[in-house]
């Protein structure tokens, strides 16, 4: 990785707001359940 990579990330990471960068905060792991998602040409269950 170059030096400017790491000053890229360096300064894209200061602007990413905390409490965006763990979805977990706003979607807490709970049991699981059944469920299914269809994705293109299948359903995923």
């Amino acid at each position: 990785m170059d030096k400017h990579s790491v000053l890229y990330f360096i300064l894209l990471s200061g602007l990413i707001d905390k409490s965006q960068a763990c979805f977990c905060d706003h979607y807490p792991w709970t049991q699981w359940s059944s469920c299914s998602k269809t994705c293109n040409s299948g359903t995923q269950t």
